[in-house]
């Protein structure tokens, strides 16, 4: 079976794993993470990377279609409510959000979220994956983040505005470390990802860094203009 997974980047270290043990040829398509913030943002480009499988195979550019997509998000503030596949089974979990993945079940989640209600929740995909210069954001760890969007605390406390982007990839060979996490022998080829993020000013916003499996991951980008001035 060939199953393509479209996720968020907080999923990295455990779906890098479980695609590298699976028996199944895995391909996995990586979004930013955050888009539960803007739900609106995380459906259509989710919904891109779904016909993205389509016109690459229109366009005869996939040597095999997958028999199965599988979306690595919850409900996510409703950005996954309306997204269908023509004709490839679409499987959803059915969390709210990653967290109840990473905790287990649904079940679990919300028993502990009515047990420790008012937690904030992350895990080291989160923070691993991300990184928010200190100096830019004096404080932040100190604010209220519960119920809330980290892109608009830094919007309207800090000014800091995302605006573009650049994702850079090259080849490295693993350490010891990164074999035994990726499921390989040290010293083997595999992709080395740098995603630097940009506000209006310049300045840096968020780092983020991975590294995947040469025989295990599949590379596909979508550019989107998103503001600050003319396009042309």
């Amino acid at each position: 079976m060939r199953i393509h997974i479209i996720a968020c980047r907080v999923l990295t270290r455990e779906l890098s794993y479980l695609a590298s043990q699976s028996p199944h040829t895995v391909d996995i398509t990586w979004l930013p993470q955050g888009l539960h913030d803007t739900p609106e943002k995380l459906r259509a480009l989710i919904a891109d990377a779904i016909d993205g499988l389509y016109r690459q195979r229109e366009q005869r550019m996939l040597k095999h279609f997958p028999d199965v997509i599988v979306l690595g998000y919850g409900l996510c503030s409703n950005g996954v409510v309306g997204l269908e596949s023509r004709d490839i089974p679409l499987v959803i979990p059915r969390t709210d959000d990653c967290i109840a993945l990473f905790l287990g079940s649904q079940e679990r989640y919300l028993r502990l979220f009515e047990e420790y209600n008012g937690t904030y929740w992350l895990n080291n995909g989160w923070i691993e994956t991300a990184y928010i210069p200190a100096a830019l954001t004096p404080g932040l760890e100190e604010r209220d983040l519960v119920g809330g969007s980290l892109f608009a605390v830094m919007e309207e406390n800090y000014h800091l505005i995302m605006h573009h982007g650049y994702e850079r990839i090259s080849i490295t060979t693993t350490t010891p470390e990164e074999a035994n996490y990726l499921g390989t022998e040290a010293g083997v080829p595999a992709f080395w990802i740098v995603s630097e993020v940009y506000g209006d000013d310049g300045a840096l916003i968020e780092y983020c860094r991975t590294i995947g499996r040469c025989d295990r991951m599949q590379m596909s980008s979508t550019l989107y203009w998103i503001g600050g001035g003319d396009e042309g």
